[in-house]
């Protein structure tokens, strides 16, 4: 033993002997270099969110040790005659560690990192998992399914409560906020609390019919999008997803199906982190969704990282199978798991979730054509560089999920932004001929460095080709005034008559007036013309507007409602095609046929959404109705609704069907095509619309009661 001020160091013997260290006069120690301790059973891992604090367990089968791994590691607790034990963090609070006796009541808490203070609680119930709210709250569930609420560090417990999941079936427990309490069973359900555990209610279906194990984990925006997905252990199956308060079925969000089971979930800025582990294969597969909100079965928004021989230098085969957790994140996408095979290991999978910035051409673009050549001209790409990448791959479609392909390019830079013009100037594998009237989606990934980095896919227009009438300009032509010349007379001299009786008077006649008529007086009467004009175009433009608020306001949807009635009702009860995915909806909507709006654009009425799959044909006002349906049908939580503006001129007037995307805002149904955006109100969805056009008035419209939701005209729009 050594001392010197405060600092004491001492070597301890035994079993756990190593070198120790205190830094307060020797009230406490932890151990810095081992001696005769043996690391032989990893048994869980907890990180601070800015991964500069490890937590890690250790036991030899009887004696209990936690290491803390900051710039150097220290053991800083050591129990004998006790093992297998897990570790949680308070949120936020990496010196705030719970450690819970797995099988066992023992509870221990510590709120400066082990450093000094530790004390020791008794849990009533049989422990299998913890979860932690605060540095202050910690939840217990035991394998009944009973969970009690812990305070104080254990100094006050609630009544255990029952999670109402069938008897002996408690799994793994987790928190999603203050109060909010999710419970995996290990027969295949899901409990969940919304007032800290006083009340439970039990998902009626099974997360898929044989599973077993459940992991749960609730979306990082949960408190507004009230998504959870879950998972098993059971092979074969799938990630789901579930809405609280809205579904009535899960959602499958995986392509295929999975070769082995679920053993841990995780989420950070929205991506979706699963840990498999295929026992037959003796591998473990790490899988990362970027869009698990929108995600179906048919998606390809998966992407994997496998274990290999190589993975362990010693071992072939890594197992990932903790329980009953036994995936742990990090911000930053550092993604944490224990090898419980062989000789235990701990790894650190460093994932990113930081994704490439498109920043030209913007979403909707609409490239413009030469009228005369019929060519479209080129467009230019760019990109915010990432992570010092040095090569892309640069990849074009027809279609969004990129099946339709057009082009695939390989491109090196290093320069931020990153710029790549395609067109028919362009050369080598940029040269390309956009076709009038196409929507193309772009997307860009890393390939250099070697990261599962990638943007989300834009998308852009070509200009059609559409026959512009010609305009017949008649000017009209200045008024022409003639001034007569003046006819020669001749002015006889007046007679001169001198009465007798008075003095002589001269009496001259006038001379005869010349009729002339002035040029500007026409003037005046072309200029009043010309203003009489503009005064009537301006009333019948001004009652047209008129006309146009009044009908989409009071008339459009009391038409519709009378037509659907009268004309329509065999259509209602038919059934509509089943959609599990945007990409699906689009597919559907690609299979009917636009025609000409009704006259002037205001008569045809907004028909069922039956009537127009049966018919295969309509207007805007059919693809957006049938889109909202086949949305409903789905993902009855999406709200879709109708976004109808008015327009001048009239023929410009457009309904689109906009719905809400969690984590994304609004998107749109334009006709068939998908119009993906970050709109975060109808009105964005409205000036969307608009393009250059003069707006009159717009609305929102529940697409099944036909009843106006929201009702605007251009002057409140702008003034707001």
């Amino acid at each position: 033993i050594d001392w010197a001020g405060e600092t004491v160091v001492a070597g301890t013997s035994g079993g756990e002997s190593a070198f120790a260290v205190s830094n307060n006069n020797g009230l406490a120690f932890n151990d810095v270099s081992l001696i005769d301790t043996t690391l032989s059973n990893l048994r869980d891992v907890a990180v601070s969110e800015d991964s500069k604090t490890i937590y890690l367990i250790s036991d030899d089968g009887a004696d209990l040790s936690l290491w803390r791994g900051t710039t150097s590691w220290q053991r800083v607790l050591s129990q004998r005659d006790t093992s297998d034990y897990i570790i949680r963090l308070a949120p936020g609070e990496s010196d705030v560690v719970y450690l819970a006796e797995k099988g066992g009541h023992s509870i221990y808490h510590s709120p400066d990192g082990g450093e000094r203070d530790w004390s020791a609680g008794i849990c009533l119930l049989n422990v299998q998992d913890l979860a932690v709210e605060s540095p202050d709250i910690a939840y217990v569930l035991d394998t009944e399914g009973e969970v009690t609420r812990m305070r104080s560090a254990g100094l006050s417990w609630n009544t255990a409560v029952d999670t109402e999941l069938n008897e002996g079936t408690g799994h793994m427990i987790v928190s999603g906020g203050e109060g909010v309490l999710f419970v995996g069973s290990n027969d295949g359900y899901i409990a969940y609390s919304m007032n800290g555990g006083s009340k439970w209610s039990k998902i009626g279906s099974k997360v898929q019919s044989g599973a077993g194990e459940v992991q749960v984990i609730p979306s990082e925006n949960f408190a507004t999008d009230r998504l959870i997905y879950a998972a098993s252990d059971s092979p074969g199956q799938n990630v789901m997803r579930w809405k609280i308060g809205a579904s009535t079925s899960w959602a499958d969000v995986f392509n295929g199906n999975l070769d082995g089971g679920i053993y841990g979930l995780a989420v950070e800025d929205n991506a979706l982190y699963a840990l498999e582990y295929n026992p037959a294969k003796k591998r473990s597969i790490l899988w990362q969704c970027l869009l698990p909100a929108t995600a179906s079965h048919s998606s390809k928004s998966w992407v994997a990282r496998a274990t290999s021989a190589e993975t362990d230098a010693v071992d072939p085969q890594v197992n990932f199978n903790a329980s009953p957790r036994a995936l742990k994140l990090s911000s930053g996408g550092k993604l944490w798991a224990i090898k419980t095979n062989g000789i235990n290991r701990l790894y650190r999978i460093n994932d990113f979730t930081e994704e490439l910035v498109l920043q030209e051409p913007e979403y909707g673009y609409v490239g413009p054509v030469n009228l005369v050549t019929g060519t479209a001209e080129g467009v230019t790409f760019r990109w915010k560089r990432a992570l010092k990448a040095t090569e892309y791959e640069f990849s074009l479609a027809q279609d969004e999920e990129f099946e339709v392909w057009v082009a695939s390019i390989t491109l090196a830079s290093d320069e931020s932004p990153v710029v790549l013009t395609i067109g028919p100037e362009a050369e080598g594998e940029a040269k390309f001929n956009f076709t009038p009237g196409m929507t193309y989606y772009w997307k860009v990934r890393i390939t250099e460095p070697l990261f599962h980095i990638g943007s989300e896919p834009g998308y852009f227009h070509i200009e059609s080709m559409e026959v512009i009438p010609p305009v017949i300009v008649k000017e009209v032509p200045p008024p022409i005034i003639t001034i007569p010349h003046t006819l020669p007379q001749e002015i006889p001299y007046p007679k001169i008559v001198l009465p007798p009786s008075s003095s002589p008077k001269i009496v001259i006649e006038p001379a005869p007036t010349t009729t002339v008529v002035l040029g500007y007086m026409w003037a005046l009467i072309a200029a009043g013309a010309v203003v009489l004009l503009v005064v009537v175009g301006y009333v019948l433009m001004s009652y047209l507007d008129r006309f146009l608020i009044f009908w989409l306001r009071k008339g459009r949807y009391r038409w519709s409602r009378w037509r659907r009635k009268k004309f329509e009702t065999g259509y209602e009860k038919q059934p509509l095609p089943a959609a599990d995915s945007l990409e699906q909806i689009e597919a559907l909507l690609k299979q009917v046929t636009w025609t000409m709006d009704g006259p002037l654009h205001l008569f045809d009425a907004v028909s069922y959404p039956q009537t127009v799959w049966a018919k295969k044909r309509d207007d805007c006002d059919g693809f957006a109705v049938l889109a909202a349906a086949l949305l409903r049908q789905w993902q009855p939580e999406s709200g879709p609704v109708l976004i109808t503006a008015m327009l001048r001129p009239v023929r410009k007037s457009h309904t689109v069907c906009a719905f809400n995307v969690p984590g994304a805002g609004l998107w749109f149904f334009d006709n068939h095509t998908l119009r993906r955006g970050r709109y975060r109100t109808y009105a964005d969805v409205a000036a969307e619309v608009q393009g250059k056009a003069r707006m009159v008035c717009w609305d929102v419209v529940d697409p099944d009661t036909l009843q106006t939701l929201e009702f605007h005209v251009a002057s409140e729009r702008q003034d707001g």
